[in-house]
């Protein structure tokens, strides 16, 4: 087993070292591929430079204009390595894989797609939390539909001939942080066989500020995110499965999202927070996915 680890980075800092760090102490990973995609932070850009130079593991590429995540994720599986049992992981440049030898025990010996479970590093009222995440709470179709324990990107193990098949989806109607639930719906909606390993292999920072104004803006385009998401998810579900078992599980999923929405919003009132994004909340809270 030979895996590609596949860093996106973008004004990410020092995070990238642990990140690239923690790829290294991986025995099975034999290439580093990170394509920064323009920082402008004038920290992120040298310390690439210097990984490429003292890493033997590590090819650092970058563009000269943002292009956003998915085109660079799609950019570096085109860069990776190639060859029949060639696996790929896609490490977000503020991610750490953890476990000892955890990336060899995450492949499934049928599955061409895996996903571990997480330790999420988050913020709440200035304090730092790590909590554990299983991933496998719900059967994969229903944690899409609830948004409840999915796995993040950095999670999945992919084989590298999936990608024969589903790229990155980088079209408008799915906004930032939806990407990893897309891909893995075009992996159920083509019969790939994805699996849950219980392996705990990634440490997952959320990326919410600890700064409470940043970090509610953040949360609430995440919410819109996943409202997108729930659309665009129940028109598939319509028209390729039309299960009511998965069309509860939207509701329950706008339910939760309705309940959050209030609550940031409370939060924001409190912080003194202006320029919330907004979307139509009257359309928002009268409908239903049915």
């Amino acid at each position: 087993m030979s895996v590609s680890i596949l860093i996106p980075c973008y004004n990410a800092g020092d995070k990238v070292l642990k990140a690239i760090g923690s790829a290294i102490a991986q025995p099975s990973v034999d290439e580093i591929v990170v394509l920064d995609d323009a920082s402008d932070d004038g920290i992120t850009v040298p310390l690439l430079n210097s990984a490429a130079k003292n890493m033997p593991k590590v090819k650092v590429l970058g563009f000269i204009n943002n292009k956003g995540a998915q085109v660079v994720r799609n950019e570096l599986v085109s860069q990776s390595a190639r060859g029949d049992d060639r696996w790929l992981c896609f490490l977000d440049a503020d991610d750490e894989l953890i476990g000892e030898n955890s990336l060899s025990r995450r492949k499934h010996e049928s599955a061409l797609v895996t996903y571990c479970d997480m330790e999420i590093e988050r913020y709440e009222n200035n304090q730092q939390y790590v909590e554990p995440w299983p991933t496998n709470r719900l059967p994969l179709l229903r944690a899409l539909a609830r948004f409840e324990h999915v796995p993040s990107t950095s999670a999945l193990l992919i084989k590298r001939s999936v990608f024969e098949q589903i790229s990155w989806d980088t079209s408008d109607a799915y906004f930032k942080g939806m990407h990893c639930f897309k891909f893995l719906l075009d992996c159920l909606m083509l019969g790939i066989n994805v699996q849950h390993v219980p392996v705990m292999g990634i440490l997952y920072r959320d990326g919410w500020s600890p700064d409470q104004i940043s970090g509610t803006k953040n949360r609430l385009n995440r919410l819109i995110a996943r409202y997108t998401w729930a659309k665009s998810f129940s028109q598939w579900l319509t028209r390729e499965n039309g299960g009511k078992y998965y069309i509860d599980d939207l509701n329950l999923g706008h339910a939760k999202f309705n309940q959050e929405w209030q609550t940031e919003i409370s939060k924001a009132a409190n912080s003194g927070v202006a320029e919330l994004p907004m979307i139509d909340r009257a359309s928002l809270l009268n409908e239903q996915f049915i």
